[in-house]
This record gives structure tokens, C-alpha cells and sequence, in this order.
């Protein structure tokens, strides 16, 4: 079974996504070779918090398509999906972070989940998720999205609280 860092970091993306994201002004800025940059920090013999340093940029992007099929009123995407969304990209940013940076190789669990809805998010669309891990401190992790549009509108935003499992020796 390969590991998820094997999986992002060898899993070629297909040119067919690649030049479908290329056509769309908006995702064009975010379309690169970047690898993933650890910041790391220390624990040993501290508090156990990490304090990370404002990010230049979000720490994970993720472009979303919503179509007719998910909406909960008319030409308007379910709140209920813009949910499992930010779910799903903060479950995205977690692992990566975890795997790339954290010297804690635990699974991390949502244990909380908070949306605020904006805007209206329309169907059809395309948007962009920026996601930040914005805070650690021992099992937690505190983690920030926005869910941007194609014109630069924050439709909705997010945060969210993960939780690492203890260890088996920590039971």
C-alpha cells in the first residue's frame, strides 16, 4: 500500500486536468511545479505549541466545480455540500501538513466543523479553496479556509479543529 506522501508527490496529474485548469484565468496563478516547503518546529522540551509565522500565501489550494446536480434551491449550491467540501479540503491540508511537516505521524480527526456562509455560491461554477493550517498546539490543530470565486469573492469561510489520536503508548 503506498503511502499518501508517495501518492502527492509521484501520482503525475494528468495534461487533460492540466490544461483545463490552464484555460481558466483565475486558477492559471496557481498552477505550477511547487513542491511542498516544511516549515518545521520543535517541541522538545517546550510548551507543546507550534506557533507558525503569518502565511505569504494558503498553505493548500484546492479548485472545486460544482454542478446543477448539488443544489438545495434553485441554481444555488446546498450549504450541506459546501460542508463535506471544506471537509474534505481540510481533511486534504491536515494530511499533507502531517505528512510533510509534523514530526507527529497520528491520524488527525475533525472534531469540529464551522461555516459561515457569505455569498450565494451559484451553479454551474468553479472555485478555489486557500487553506491554512493556522495554529498547533499539542493533539490540536486549528486549520482556516475560504471558498473564493472566480472574481475574487469570498463566498463562504471555515474553521476547523482537528484532533491527532494518541498514540498506542499514550493509551
Amino acid at each position: 500500500m503506498a503511502s499518501y506522501r508517495s501518492l502527492i508527490t509521484n501520482t503525475p496529474v494528468p495534461q487533460e486536468d492540466i490544461d483545463f485548469f490552464s484555460s481558466i484565468s483565475f486558477a492559471r496563478p496557481y498552477l505550477s511545479k511547487q513542491r511542498p516547503e516544511p516549515k518545521r518546529g520543535s517541541t522538545k522540551n517546550q510548551d507543546l505549541s507550534i506557533h507558525l509565522p503569518a502565511p505569504s500565501g494558503p498553505d493548500y489550494i484546492v479548485f472545486v466545480q460544482f454542478s446543477p446536480a448539488v443544489t438545495g434551491f434553485q441554481d444555488t449550491v446546498h450549504g450541506g455540500v459546501l460542508a463535506a467540501m471544506f471537509d474534505e479540503a481540510f481533511g486534504l491540508c491536515a494530511e499533507g501538513y502531517r505528512v510533510y511537516i509534523s514530526e507527529d505521524r497520528t491520524p488527525v480527526y475533525t472534531t469540529n466543523l464551522e461555516i459561515i456562509y457569505r455569498v450565494p455560491v451559484g451553479t454551474p461554477s468553479m472555485l478555489l479553496v486557500k487553506i491554512w493550517v493556522n495554529h498547533r498546539e499539542g493533539r490540536k490543530w486549528l486549520l482556516e479556509a475560504q471558498l473564493v470565486g472566480e472574481e475574487g469573492t469570498i463566498r463562504a469561510e471555515g474553521k476547523s479543529l482537528y484532533i491527532s489520536s494518541r498514540t498506542s503508548a499514550g493509551l
